[in-house]
């Protein structure tokens, strides 16, 4: 997708937050442009289903595209060239550093991720 069809579709914010922006937004911006957003979803899953059978679009990674889209009848395209990917990282209260479960958990998403890696 090219950067003008980017801002010149309408788009769903999928947060959980009462942020009116992301990373996508601050590219955006850094291009002199912004995009149209029409709807708000407080998860990617909610942000799916608005879109279902409309010519609205959402922004997501494309892990999670794979996880909850899959073969619902959903389109696809890579984002305009330029766009910034992203990292996440887990952080955990030092305390916990040798809980079973809490490490178990820690182990769990590092196994997750590293199959998307791949």
């Amino acid at each position: 997708m090219s950067l003008d069809e980017l801002v010149e579709r309408r788009h769903v914010f999928p947060t959980p937050w009462t942020s009116s922006s992301n990373m996508v937004d601050g590219w955006l911006a850094q291009q002199g442009r912004s995009r149209q957003i029409v709807a708000r979803a407080n998860s990617y899953g909610a942000a799916l289903k608005m879109i279902k059978g409309t010519e609205l679009v959402v922004m997501l990674p494309k892990s999670i595209q794979q996880a909850l889209a899959g073969d619902g009848g959903f389109g696809c395209c890579e984002a305009p060239v330029g766009l910034p990917g992203f990292c996440l990282d887990m952080q955990w209260h030092q305390g916990m550093e040798k809980d079973g479960a809490n490490a178990w958990l820690r182990e769990q998403i590092d196994l997750a991720c590293d199959r998307q890696s791949k």
